[in-house]
């Protein structure tokens, strides 16, 4: 049997003509709508959810296309938080716009951008440390540091400096998600990265046709790279792959939680938000690992054996790649 044929059914129908996988791109659908036309948009609008995985992706992109991917990128995200009420979505889209404002301000503070011949040359450092700059938060608060309404409200700071002592960050999918709204804010195509089968995001952006890649591993790191070379070494795809990677992240982050004892309501619910992942990214290997030790738990062991087996064949498809 090939690798392929291995491969859970949504991976292995993309995996057979991987070249043409519509998220397989940068993008940046840009729109020049007024704040208050992109809330009644989104309030008119059937938005995505949580609870009809079936169709969770294909909404995703009917948002995008009426109010562009930026601020559809914000709403799946906030949704895959949690914050799914009209009026926390609302907020949030407040809020990113006084974010989006702050951090305006921060680029054009930093001051290698002061010489106009240099400016497009320091540009994408300047981006990127305006974005993770504010997101330092203090160790108290370990339980909130990924939520991304607090990202933004940490983001709305016009004076954010650089945070000394015991201080912490979001997780890697957090920050370049945030690295990645951003740089689309800017109006800047814009996409996820990430060397397979490793669960570790990067940002990926282009400027004046040359592509920088963002990440946060010991420290904050930008890094100019060759578009092509990006593309070989690390898959870049649509940044919704972000929401598809928050989700797998929270879900498996709440099972543990509940030390692999889920009720069955609880089992159903997980499986859903694993389904709108899938949906849009059907590669995370993650997701078998933890249903795997989910079935074990459960004395299952067919499921168990069948989730192994998928495991297995994403690591080695990515690896592949």
């Amino acid at each position: 049997m090939d690798l392929i044929a291995k491969l859970p059914l949504q991976a292995q129908a993309i995996a057979r003509n991987y070249t043409n996988w519509q998220m397989r791109s940068t993008v940046n659908n840009k729109t020049s709508l007024s704040p208050a036309t992109i809330e009644q948009a989104v309030r008119d609008s059937s938005l995505p959810s949580l609870n009809d995985p079936a169709n969770f992706l294909q909404r995703l992109m009917s948002l995008e296309e009426a109010i562009g991917t930026c601020y559809a990128l914000l709403i799946g995200l906030l949704i895959a938080a949690g914050d799914s009420e009209p009026e926390k979505l609302e907020s949030g889209l407040r809020r990113f716009e006084e974010a989006k404002s702050a951090t305006k301000i921060r680029i054009n503070r930093d001051p290698n951008l002061r010489n106009q011949k240099t400016y497009r040359d320091f540009y994408p450092w300047a981006l990127t440390k305006a974005v993770y700059t504010p997101l330092w938060i203090p160790s108290s608060r370990p339980g909130q540091i990924n939520s991304i309404s607090l990202l933004l409200d940490l983001l709305r700071n016009k004076n954010a400096e650089s945070a000394v002592g015991r201080h912490r960050t979001p997780h890697c999918i957090s920050l370049a998600a945030m690295v990645t709204l951003f740089a689309l804010a800017q109006r800047l195509e814009a996409a996820e990265a990430r060397c397979y089968p490793n669960v570790h995001t990067f940002s990926y952006f282009v400027l004046d046709q040359k592509g920088y890649l963002f990440d946060f591993v010991t420290g904050p790191q930008t890094n100019l790279v060759d578009n092509s070379s990006a593309t070989t070494r690390k898959q870049i795809t649509h940044p919704f792959s972000f929401i598809a990677a928050y989700l797998v992240w929270g879900t498996t982050q709440f099972i543990v939680k509940q030390n692999m004892n889920l009720t069955l309501e609880e089992k159903d619910r997980v499986l859903q938000f694993f389904e709108c992942a899938q949906r849009i990214n059907p590669f995370h290997s993650e997701t078998h690992r933890i249903l795997a030790c989910v079935a074990e738990k459960e004395n299952d062991l067919a499921a168990k054996e069948t989730h192994q087996n998928y495991y297995q064949a994403l690591q080695e498809y990515g690896k592949s790649l």
